[in-house]
């Protein structure tokens, strides 16, 4: 039996291990989602909804409000955006830090899931 002083220990070492297992996992493919382009390596997002949150983030990172009714959805009439815009703010923290350093948009939401994982196990 374990005593009461060593299960904070035990207990940080599973959190530790599960990050740093997460992490690597994540990081394994990250080489598969870039391709090489006349510019260099360039981050693949798949499907239309990364694009679409990416614009979104877009706009919250050059201070542009977003908007309720997106006329670029459904075009020529918009559609009623459905999804919160908590999400796009937290991707825009990412496009402003990732310009700062100089990297694509696409590589710079590329960790917000990492950190979004990291912060679900503590919250």
């Amino acid at each position: 039996m374990t005593s009461e002083n060593t299960k904070p220990i035990i207990l940080w070492l599973a959190i530790i291990t599960i990050l740093i297992t997460g992490a690597v996992i994540r990081f394994a493919t990250w080489d598969r989602s870039f391709r090489e382009t006349d510019e260099g390596k360039q981050r693949i997002l798949l499907g239309f909804d990364p694009y679409y949150h990416l614009r979104r983030a877009d706009l919250a990172a050059n201070g542009v409000s977003i908007p309720g009714k997106d006329y670029f959805s459904a075009y020529p009439f918009g559609a009623q955006s459905h999804w919160p815009r908590i999400y796009d703010y937290y991707l825009s923290v990412f496009l402003r830090i990732g310009n700062m350093a100089g990297v694509t948009p696409e590589t710079a939401v590329g960790y917000a899931p990492v950190l979004l994982g990291i912060l679900s196990i503590f919250c």
